[in-house]
């Protein structure tokens, strides 16, 4: 039976190892094992493994030294996809499975909406609530956010993304007129990886609006104009780990399982 590895002290990691063991599964140091699982993402630094004090560097020199095993993560740059290659690691990034990104997806549209909820006095039925992107989070919390009875605005770039939203039942605005609605929000949710709320879009936010930024770095807002206006933004990475890691860890193992299986 093939060795096991899992690092990570995040929850999601955590709750992993606790179901292989349950199952009997003995668990190796990295060193010996034939699959080591790390957290998502893999790094945040570029130098160490994320929630970890291990450096990259010495994963891939165990893996090169024990040839023929493999490296299951979520999330890789390029830059470390580069390095792995480049060293003839085996890996799998389990974030190109499409059924993990639509399970991972819906982890993190409940979550953004529990941090809603906590850090607002207003319930979100008729409330304004604008998504920036409809990507797969920003679908899943369009969807969630009309079954609280939000009033709900997405805002995108193409128009056959517009049309889709609007067929969906939302409120569709392009991102060119974003100026002319962010005034009106309540609540504004941020999925795209790139500055959308820049310091001239900051100026016109209600200060009692709240700004929950969900996408990964370099994050979706002007952070330092929003502080300079005493703006309330909350930048959530790692939203699935955080809020429900037990169905997190479900959603890893489903994958590290079929990969096992394939390979062992």
């Amino acid at each position: 039976m093939s060795k096991l590895c899992i690092l990570g002290s995040d929850k999601r990691s955590e709750f992993l190892r606790k179901k292989y063991l349950n199952e009997q599964v003995q668990l190796y140091h990295y060193s010996d094992a034939d699959f080591i699982i790390c957290p998502i993402p893999f790094t945040r630094d570029n130098v160490y493994i994320n929630s970890e004090m291990i450096k990259i560097d010495e994963i891939i020199f165990s893996l090169k030294k024990k040839g023929g095993s493999f490296l299951i993560t979520g999330g890789l740059n390029n830059e470390c996809k580069e390095r792995l290659e480049r060293n003839n690691i085996n890996y799998i990034d389990i974030m190109e499975s499409e059924r993990f990104l639509i399970n991972n997806s819906l982890a993190t549209a409940e979550g953004t909406i529990k941090v809603i909820m906590e850090n607002t006095d207003r319930t979100l039925k008729g409330d304004n609530v604008l998504i920036i992107g409809f990507g797969r989070i920003g679908k899943e919390l369009a969807r969630l956010l009309k079954c609280f009875g939000a009033n709900v605005t997405v805002i995108a770039r193409r128009e056959e993304v517009i049309n889709e939203i609007v067929n969906e039942g939302y409120n569709a605005s392009y991102i060119t007129d974003l100026k002319d609605i962010i005034t009106k929000q309540n609540v504004i949710i941020n999925t795209a990886p790139a500055i959308i709320l820049n310091s001239s879009l900051l100026d016109l936010v209600n200060k009692s609006a709240l700004i929950v930024d969900v996408a990964s770095k370099p994050g979706g807002v002007d952070y330092m104009h929003a502080e300079k206006l005493g703006l309330r933004v909350i930048w959530e990475l790692g939203i699935p780990s955080k809020y429900s890691p037990d169905s997190a860890s479900d959603f890893v193992k489903e994958e590290v399982d079929e990969i096992i299986a394939k390979y062992e």
